[in-house]
């Protein structure tokens, strides 16, 4: 692989509170997952690792898988969680030269090598390890959350646009009474368990 992805918290966690008091901010749910996986599936890089604080780490049930920083990768992407996709993080996976992307004073995103990207992982603070390193920067624009309350505002267009690509099928543990209404795209994946007498729309 030659490139991975790095998602990580910055300061402004805080003004998430109390979504953030026991959950980093790159496990907040949004939309059909995690606003890590969202950037990770956006990107089209494997979630190496997340950079947020440990003990909300280890609190949260809902962390994303993130197996490590891939000894091959050539370049290691970084991306703020906070940040929702856009053309910031196109231009940043689409790269390999090391790079800062920032929107007035907030890191958007970085691309570093895999040496910085492990000296950041090891800082405890991988936001102010970028904004410290004598990288390249250039200004972007993203959509970020800033307040608890845009995730429920902007949450319904990012369920809309996930269900839009999920392909319908019952595949989990469905009892022979569950029913299904109407043709909408109704997906149950393995795993997933539904009981009797439920009626899905």
């Amino acid at each position: 692989m030659s490139k991975g992805l790095v998602v990580f918290e910055d300061a402004h966690w805080r003004d998430l509170r109390p979504l953030t008091d026991l959950a980093p901010v790159p496990a907040l749910a949004f939309g059909a997952s995690s606003l890590a996986e969202r950037l990770a599936a956006s990107s089209g890089l494997p979630l190496a690792a997340l950079a947020a604080r440990a003990d909300a780490l280890q609190a949260c049930r809902t962390v994303p898988r993130a197996p490590g920083l891939d000894a091959a990768a050539r370049t290691i992407v970084f991306a703020n969680a906070a940040a929702l996709p856009g053309v910031w993080l196109n231009e940043l996976v689409a790269g390999d030269d090391p790079l800062i992307v920032h929107q007035d004073d907030r890191i958007l995103g970085a691309r570093v090598a895999p040496t910085d990207a492990q000296a950041a992982l090891a800082s405890g603070d991988a936001s102010a390890w970028l904004a410290a390193a004598s990288l390249a920067s250039k200004p972007g624009a993203a959509k970020l959350i800033e307040r608890p309350w845009q995730i429920v505002e902007w949450n319904a267009a990012a369920i809309a646009a996930d269900l839009g690509t999920m392909i319908p099928g019952l595949r989990g543990d469905v009892h022979a009474s569950v029913v299904v209404l109407g043709d909408h795209r109704v997906s149950v994946e393995s795993g997933a368990r539904i009981d009797p007498f439920c009626m899905l729309d």
